[in-house]
């Protein structure tokens, strides 16, 4: 795929001289599942390297929905055989209020990771 950056050309350069990266899921997203499996490898990559990783998500909805967002942006797989990769921690939008929010700061609570509110 042409846009996936390697980690020569992005990662590598950038560790000894930056503790934290983020990853803006958007650019990768619009390039659908091929775009997903590149947000994924290059968190892999960044924390292969020591590095803490941002998911830039920015997501926020109703309770239900964010829940899935929090489980799927910060928690592990609920499949035994795949390995999760996930971010330290992610962006989230409170636009919808504090409902749309709670699950996020549940996920993040339980499983050490990290949120932001945008």
């Amino acid at each position: 795929m042409r846009f996936l950056i390697s980690r020569q050309r992005c990662s590598e350069p950038s560790a000894p001289h930056v503790p934290i990266v983020k990853f803006q899921s958007a650019y990768f997203e619009k390039y659908l599942w091929e775009g997903v499996e590149a947000y994924y490898s290059l968190i892999q990559e960044a924390k292969d390297l020591g590095l803490l990783v941002i998911g830039d998500v920015k997501r926020g909805d109703i309770g239900s929905t964010s829940a899935a967002y929090a489980a799927a942006h910060l928690a592990e797989s609920p499949f035994n055989d795949l390995e999760a990769v996930v971010p330290d921690a992610i962006t989230i939008n409170p636009i919808a209020g504090l409902d749309s929010i709670e699950p996020f700061v549940q996920v993040a609570k339980t499983k050490a990771r990290g949120y932001s509110r945008w």
